[in-house]
This record gives C-alpha cells, structure tokens and sequence, in this order.
C-alpha cells in the first residue's frame, strides 16, 4: 500500500532458600528504555517486559529513537485495536475508555523528525503499557539498585470466580497492611515495591491475583512470606516464590497488570473485560519505606525524534495495519502482521 519511507540505518522457585550474597542490578543503559518496547515478543502479547509519567497536557521527548521503536509500535497498536474493539463490543462499562484506547496515536504529526502523537494512557493499551514500563523501570532502577540485598517475592491466593474478583484483591491488600503494621510496630521499616496483577485460568475459568514484590533483605522477605500463608492458610505453598532479583525480576514487576493472551494462542475478551472492570481505580503500585511517588501515568501528547526517519512535514493516519500519508499513498513503517499474529487475532474469543 505505498513505500516506506524509514532509511536504513543501523542500530545499534519455588521454595525459600539460602539467603543469597549481596546483589546489584546491572542495567548499563537507560537511555535506551524509552524502548523497551524493543523487548521482543512476550512484551507484545501481554507476556514480558512492558508499560504510564507524570500527568501533563503536554510532553517531549527529545531523546532520539530509531525506527524499530516505530514498527514496534505499529504491532502493538495492529493487536491493541483488534483486543479493545472486542472488547468495545460488549458494551461494559469500560465501554467509552475502550473505544478511546481504540482512536490511541491514530494520527501522528511530523515536523522534521519530529513525531507527535497523542495517546489514551489506559492500562488495557498496548501501546501506552510500552511506554509505561519503560518509564517506570527507568525511574525505579536508581531507587531499586541502592538495596542491600534485593529480592522477588510473589505472593499469591487461591484462584477465584470474576464475581469475587474484588472482594478477594481487596482481602490481599488489607492483609499485606496488617503485616507491614505489624512490623511498623516492631519498628521494622520494610523497603519495597508492591505490584498488583490478575491473571485468567482458560482452563479453571478462574482468576489469579497475585503480588509481585521487590523487597530489601532476605530474611524479611522470608517472614512475611511465613506470615502471608499464616493468614492465608488456604494458600499452595509451592504457588508462593522468593528467590534474589535481578534485571528479569524488575520487568517482571513493571509489566501488564494481566496477561492479554491466557494461553498460547488464546486471548479471552470476557475475562479480560472481568479484569479490567476490576482494575479500574486500583492501585496497581504500592512503595514502602522508598522515598519515591510510584507514578503509572504518561503523558496525553509525546513528541520522539527519530534518528533514521526522512525530514517532512506529515500527518500519518493509521489505516489499518500502518500509518499512512494519505496526501502521498506511502506508509510510514510496512509493517505487516506475521502469520502468527493473525492466528492470534484469528483466536480472539468473545464467548
């Protein structure tokens, strides 16, 4: 459907166990996070390394990027509008928000090499969740790697049906707090970063909320682990993980509050719909004992400079599967969904 205009460029367990040695986290360049779109797949279909700023009318962003960035994007918004217009359809409360994360950088204007666009800052977008995760990892690696010993804690309850879905992520976080009171009381200071997720069970029908925590001491994170299951005596002891963090324990904090594929080639509009409707108004972040706002918002309007992109004044309109210059015919990245991506789309169920 026309030429592409990007140059050719190049660019560059379970179980508790021994306490481990003192560990740092070892990311050389976050510059480059702006992008961590560039993950790879997983982060694509909900499964990786993906996600919001302060709150702005306006933002720019005069760190340049490379055009992976943008065939990236063009993937993200490709599965993004085929999940959210599903999603749209079954008329949920979510409704209206939906159909906005559906218009998300429909348009994007350049000057120069300069492109503009303008975005929904849902959690339920793709799109946004790239940037959002990498703004958070970037913000949160400085906070995170002035621990003395670093480690991931996931706690988890028993899987549940959508309509207990709140109640049971309400009962978690009102748990948690009892602990950390506990402690405060003590005069122990806990040190971490507490993230909410919700997965589905395709098979069970059933949801799975869970914590992801990043925690200061070993030792810490192995008493409240022993106090979680005293509350939760319901609770898989093996569904329960500590090990010591590293650079994959941070993107696995900072990604999707849900998985949008539930099992390999599936993606379940209800059920994500059941999530989302949940979410709504959480707080997927919580910080202890970190002097830090956890901040999960974007920008409205982000401007990126691309380094290997020809100099123009546009406005590209997503047609499609790309974003077109309709005064010229020519798209601006070529992207074209993989035979894997359509069977994903092709196996979107709304039952």
């Amino acid at each position: 459907m026309g030429t592409n205009i990007l140059h050719k460029t190049k660019q560059c367990n379970c179980g508790v166990k021994n306490s481990p040695n003192h560990v740092h986290f070892n990311i050389h360049d976050t510059h480059s996070l702006d992008t961590l779109a560039q993950l790879g797949k997983t982060a694509l279909i909900g499964d990786g390394k993906d996600v919001f700023l302060s709150h702005k009318d306006k933002k720019q962003e005069e760190k340049p990027t490379g055009k992976s960035t943008l065939i990236k994007r063009a993937r993200a918004k490709y599965l993004t509008q085929h999940i959210v217009r599903s999603l749209a359809n079954l008329n949920s409360d979510l409704q209206k928000a939906y159909w906005n994360t559906y218009h998300c950088a429909s348009i994007l204007e350049q000057h120069e090499t300069k492109i503009t666009a303008k975005y929904c800052k849902n959690r339920f977008c793709i799109v946004c969740n790239r940037i959002r995760t990498a703004n958070l990892i970037a913000d949160w690696i400085p906070v995170l790697k002035k621990m003395n010993e670093p480690v991931s804690l996931t706690l988890t309850i028993p899987n549940c049906s959508g309509d207990d879905l709140k109640d049971e992520i309400n009962r978690m976080k009102n748990v948690f707090e009892q602990i950390r009171n506990m402690y405060k009381k003590r005069g122990v200071t806990i040190q971490a970063l507490r993230k909410l997720e919700v997965t589905f069970n395709y098979k069970a029908k059933s949801f799975h909320p869970h914590f992801h925590i990043i925690i200061d001491g070993f030792d810490m994170a192995s008493n409240i682990l022993l106090d979680w299951l005293q509350r939760f005596p319901d609770c898989d002891r093996k569904a329960q993980h500590i090990q010591r963090a590293d650079e994959n324990s941070l993107f696995e904090l900072f990604k999707y509050v849900t998985k949008f594929v539930s099992n390999k080639n599936g993606i379940y509009i209800r059920a994500l719909d059941t999530i989302f409707n949940v979410m709504s108004g959480q707080r997927t972040f919580q910080a202890y004992g970190l002097k830090k706002e956890v901040n999960e918002d974007i920008e409205e309007l982000i401007s990126e400079i691309y380094t290997d992109i020809e100099e123009r004044e546009a406005s590209w309109v997503w047609i499609e599967d790309d974003w077109i210059d309709k005064s010229t015919g020519e798209c601006l990245t070529s992207y074209k969904p993989s035979e894997e991506m359509t069977k994903l789309i092709k196996n979107i169920n709304t039952s």
